[in-house]
């Protein structure tokens, strides 16, 4: 009897090491993001806004790299209104005026000089979501996956002919981790688009495994108590 006490007493010790190690494989976080979208200091978390930006400047820069290289000027014509899009106009705006380019919007003032290029973009997606989370350890605080999708088209035009130079589908995406307690602070109720609910599945499939894990120890128990 006091055998067959002690045996089920190492499985459920085991099961309980089983789930543990489940839950330390589930926290183990994803690589590291490149680095145009590292965060901005020490021990610092990028803003959902921040993130946006970022995959917008990489995406604006893959577009950019097919002017050519001494001053033009550049017209922005955006396929909408939407805050992505004003967005992506500020960034454009920005990486541009940097690179030494004139910037106009939606058309050059008469007599402006040099080769004029129009830059037109239309965002198909710029969406948020949180799609897992869980909790370490089983009980401890709980963690959220976050991920960005970014897709944009984009057309770079020569203005005096109308010659397309460059049209192109880009599509970036972010992806990272963080503690459940950051994501409020990292949204910006202004933008639609950096705001989004936790989806479900971390703890839940936790609660399954360890639901599977429990059947298992009981039906031993039972089997070793039969066999008396």
């Amino acid at each position: 009897m006091n055998k067959h006490l002690g045996s089920c007493a190492r499985l459920l010790v085991l099961t309980l090491v089983l789930v543990a190690g489940m839950a330390l494989a589930d926290d183990a976080p994803p690589a590291d993001p490149a680095s145009v979208l590292a965060p901005v200091g020490p021990d610092s978390l990028r803003s959902n806004l921040m993130v946006a930006e970022a995959l917008l400047g990489d995406a604006m820069d893959e577009i950019a790299a097919a002017l050519p290289a001494g001053p033009v000027a550049v017209v922005l014509v955006p396929g909408s209104t939407e805050a992505a899009a004003e967005l992506l106009t500020v960034v454009a705006t920005h990486r541009l005026l940097a690179a030494g380019h004139q910037v106009h919007l939606d058309h050059a003032p008469a007599g402006t000089a040099g080769p004029v290029f129009e830059l037109r973009y239309r965002i198909n997606q710029l969406d948020l979501t949180y799609p897992d989370s869980g909790r370490r350890f089983l009980l401890w605080n709980s963690w959220v996956d976050r991920s960005m999708d970014l897709v944009v088209n984009f057309a770079l035009v020569n203005a005096a002919d109308n010659e397309v130079l460059v049209s192109r589908r880009v599509v970036r995406r972010f992806q990272d981790r963080m503690e459940a307690g950051q994501r409020e602070a990292l949204e910006s109720p202004i933008y639609p688009f950096t705001i989004a609910e936790v989806e479900g599945g971390g703890w839940t499939r936790r609660l399954e495994q360890i639901a599977v894990l429990g059947t298992l120890a009981g039906l031993v128990a039972v089997y070793f108590a039969n066999t008396e």
